[in-house]
C-alpha cells in the first residue's frame, strides 16, 4: 500500500491492484481523469492547465515531495528563444513561454527578475555567429540589440568582449516557488507519492 501526499488516504499499488483487461482501441473515450508523471514543474503546469480545462487529475511521483530534481536544482534562467530556427515550434513555444512564465510569477508572488543577458563575441571571427542570433532574435520576436564593447561594459565591467548582443527579455525566477504555487492552484488533484522509490510498472485501469 501507498499514501497520498495531499489527503492522507492508502492506495494500493499495481502489483496488489486489480488487472483490468486493455481497451480495445487507442482512441477510445477513457473520460475526463488524466494521470500526469513527475511532479517537476512541467508536470504540476500540465496538471493545473488540465485542471482549468475540468479534468480530474492525480499526480504520480516517485519521490517525497515535488520538484525533487532538475525543477529544484537548476540556475533558474528563462530562456528567451533567442537561438531556435524563425517559424520553428521551437521558436514559438521558448518566446510564449517566457512571456507566460513572467505573467505567472508576477500574477502568483513568485520571485522573478527580469535582468537581461549578455551574448558576447571575445574575438572578431565569433561577430558574424553573434550577428546570426541577432537576426533570429528579432525574427522570433525576441527583444534584442547589437552593442559594442563598450556598452557591454556598461552592464558588466569584467566582461571582455569586442561585440556583444544585449537580450533585455531573460531573466531568472525561482522554479521551487513557481512549482509549489502550481500545486496549490491544483486543489482538485491527487499526487501519490512512491516513497520507496521503486517502479511500479504500468498498468491500465478503467477510468470514472
Amino acid at each position: 500500500m501507498g499514501t497520498s501526499l495531499s489527503t492522507g488516504e492508502s492506495f494500493a499499488r499495481p502489483a496488489e491492484a486489480q488487472q483490468w483487461r486493455l481497451s480495445p482501441g487507442r482512441h477510445r473515450p477513457m473520460g475526463s481523469h488524466v494521470i500526469v508523471a513527475g511532479a517537476g514543474i512541467v508536470g504540476l503546469a500540465t496538471a493545473s492547465e488540465l485542471i482549468r480545462r475540468g479534468h480530474a487529475v492525480t499526480v504520480l511521483e516517485k519521490e517525497s515531495g515535488i520538484a525533487q530534481h532538475q525543477t529544484g536544482h537548476n540556475s533558474g534562467v528563462i530562456h528567451s528563444g533567442l537561438y531556435y530556427k524563425p517559424g520553428s515550434l521551437k521558436a514559438k513555444l521558448g518566446t510564449a513561454g517566457a512571456t507566460s512564465m513572467r505573467r505567472f510569477a508576477e500574477e502568483n508572488g513568485v520571485f522573478v527578475d527580469i535582468c537581461g543577458k549578455l551574448v558576447v563575441a571575445t574575438e572578431l571571427a565569433q561577430v558574424p555567429a553573434l550577428q546570426e542570433l541577432h537576426r533570429r532574435g528579432q525574427a522570433n520576436g525576441v527583444p534584442c540589440r547589437m552593442i559594442s564593447a563598450e556598452q557591454a561594459k556598461e552592464y558588466e565591467p569584467y566582461v571582455s568582449a569586442v561585440a556583444a548582443l544585449r537580450v533585455d527579455s531573460t531573466g531568472i525566477v525561482d522554479f521551487r516557488g513557481f512549482a509549489t504555487r502550481c500545486d496549490a492552484r491544483s486543489s482538485r488533484r491527487a499526487v501519490i507519492s512512491a516513497s520507496d522509490n521503486e517502479s511500479w510498472g504500468s498498468h491500465r485501469v478503467p477510468m470514472r
